[in-house]
């Protein structure tokens, strides 16, 4: 996927090949990802998502609310041609952008109860960050205390922040 997008420049065609590379293996391997990209060589405030099936990023903006950033398309090698709508979104100085595995969802309680979006959200809008470490450091934190025994899904968490 990397590899792809890096001599391409484009994520799009990097998900297509990856897409097809799963339908032409035997057992229908599936799989998601999410996408985020700045256009252009310049730092700035505009970025790219595109969702295969994952969970959309958050937008965590200054004013404290939080919002899903794209829309989700379909799973890679589920079927064959599909499109997977990019959105563009424009980042404010000192908002983050978080990406994660549907593992931070799944994590689940002693009582069998899912840590889920609202789980995520509330850690997310509790109080402002210094900075993308301090931000993942409170969700693994917020995870740890709400799970009950050793998680069965992988737990992944990627902050971006654009700088104040």
């Amino acid at each position: 996927m990397i590899s792809v997008a890096q001599l391409t420049g484009s994520a799009e065609t990097a998900v297509d090949r990856v897409n097809d590379a799963f339908l032409s293996m035997e057992g229908s391997p599936l799989c998601t990802l999410a996408t985020v990209r700045q256009p252009g060589m310049e730092p700035g405030g505009t970025i790219e998502v595109l969702s295969a099936g994952h969970p959309l990023p958050y937008l965590v903006k200054n004013d404290g609310s939080v919002t899903p950033l794209g829309t989700t398309g379909p799973l890679l090698g589920f079927i064959p041609d599909p499109r997977w709508p990019y959105t563009t979104a424009e980042i404010e100085p000192g908002e983050s952008v978080v990406l994660f595995s549907d593992g931070v969802l799944d994590t689940m309680s002693d009582d069998r109860r899912h840590f889920g979006e609202q789980g995520l959200i509330e850690v997310l809008r509790s109080q402002p960050v210094a900075d993308a470490a301090e931000l993942v450091e409170r969700l693994d934190r917020a995870l740890l205390d709400f799970q009950g025994a050793e998680q069965r899904d992988d737990i992944a968490v990627l902050v971006l922040r654009r700088l104040p």
